[in-house]
């Protein structure tokens, strides 16, 4: 059986764009839910400059009202910006603004009013489905870097089949055996043998100037 990465739980809540009135009525159920409240902010600014000195890494918390797209405009910038978990809180049942909400990041949707319970579920779902953003993010990234440096060998490898009149398989083979024999990544080979032919090349065009 495969072994299942762990997922780091953040256990502290910050509530960004809501009045006070707002944060006390589902503080609360947020704390017998078994999560600390960190902070609460009325705008981007004070939230970032709390957590740029603080290192907190929260569930954020964004009631979405009659304010829309100012709401949404943040969800969308603190998904840009940090891999918080963020939970949409809707002050009614509302499909389109929900959707809307998961379109610009947020991970989990909860509508008031909510008991401990169904907030537990919602900050819950919204960590774990950031963590699993987080891991395919990562291996997006991965793929990227080795089509980047596939094609970089693919490259490298016409260079000496062109320079050295040799086939793709020895050309692959040149550079595996130099790999082996530098104790170097075959990547690192690649860029070597590119950075020379450049170098040559702007030589040559300068020889003939």
């Amino acid at each position: 059986m495969g072994h299942q990465a762990q997922v780091s739980l953040s256990k502290t809540v910050c509530f960004l764009g809501c009045e006070s009135v707002d944060c006390e009525s589902i503080a609360s159920d947020v704390v017998a839910a078994g999560f600390r409240i960190s902070g609460t902010f009325n705008d981007a600014q004070s939230f970032e400059t709390f957590i740029a000195r603080s290192g907190a890494n929260p569930v954020v918390v964004i009631i979405v009202d009659d304010r829309t797209e100012n709401q949404l405009g943040q969800i969308g910038k603190i998904c840009a910006r940090h891999v918080f978990p963020v939970l949409a809180l809707l002050k009614s049942c509302n499909e389109t603004l929900a959707i809307r909400a998961l379109e610009a990041g947020a991970q989990s949707i909860l509508v008031r009013p909510a008991n401990s319970e169904a907030i537990y579920s919602a900050l819950m779902t919204a960590i774990l489905q950031r963590a699993r953003q987080s891991k395919l993010e990562a291996e997006i990234d991965g793929l990227k870097n080795k089509l980047a440096e596939r094609k970089l060998i693919d490259r490298a490898k016409g260079i000496l089949m062109s320079s050295m009149n040799i086939s793709e398989v020895e050309a692959f083979r040149l550079m595996q055996r130099q790999s082996q024999e530098q104790s170097r990544p075959m990547v690192d080979i690649a860029k070597a043998i590119i950075s020379t032919s450049e170098l040559l090349e702007r030589a040559g065009r300068l020889q003939k100037a």
